[in-house]
């Protein structure tokens, strides 16, 4: 993390190209740079296509292995978020995959998401009245299948149909208003169906 000061008739500027000048801003530059984040993901990534006697294949894993995310608040206070949830799920594990099938006028994908599990803190509410010891809960990993298939018609017309969360996974709860789960991380529709019908005209 890179930041530079300027001392600007005693007031403290941040700016992106300036050296730190004289002490005014010292203050301020030791408590900026005591919040540190400190990040570390690996990521993989896997491409596999063939042409076999039933047709073409075509498929892709992805996956992210988060092992790190600290955040230091003060020199003696550091916190890890890595495999926790944080104002947002911090899985260590997530992965995204598909398989592709097309031959002729026909096709058909499968799709897999993986989200992995943690662990969420919780604690109590005294001003409502629940007192407790805070504890640490698991939050279950979830799989979602998705399925679709198409057929083209020599007059342009195409039509696929498709089921999304095909095990109808529910989204699982966490002590968050006013949701009770992570609206950014999991699907909140059950399983669904899509049904398209396109026609493509001739250039």
């Amino acid at each position: 993390m890179a930041i530079k000061y300027e001392e600007y008739n005693h007031v403290c500027v941040i700016t992106p190209d300036s050296d730190f000048i004289g002490t005014e801003c010292e203050g301020l530059r030791k408590q900026v740079e005591q919040l540190i984040e400190k990040k570390q993901i690996v990521d993989f990534a896997i491409d596999w296509s063939s042409m076999t006697r039933i047709g073409g294949l075509d498929s892709r894993l992805l996956a992210t292995y988060l092992d790190r995310w600290d955040r230091q608040t003060a020199p003696d206070e550091l916190h890890s978020f890595a495999g926790r949830f944080d104002a947002g799920a911090r899985p260590r594990w997530r992965a995204l995959g598909h398989v592709d099938w097309n031959t002729g006028p026909w096709m058909a994908s499968y799709a897999a998401e993986y989200i992995g599990s943690y662990s969420e803190r919780v604690n109590p509410w005294p001003p409502f009245g629940i007192d407790f010891e805070p504890f640490d809960r698991r939050v279950d990993s979830v799989l979602y299948h998705d399925i679709e298939a198409g057929f083209s018609f020599d007059s342009g017309v195409s039509v696929r149909a498709a089921i999304t969360n095909v095990t109808d996974e529910d989204p699982p709860y966490l002590n968050i208003a006013p949701a009770n789960t992570d609206v950014s991380t999991y699907r909140l529709l059950g399983r669904s169906y899509f049904l398209q019908l396109s026609y493509q005209l001739e250039q």
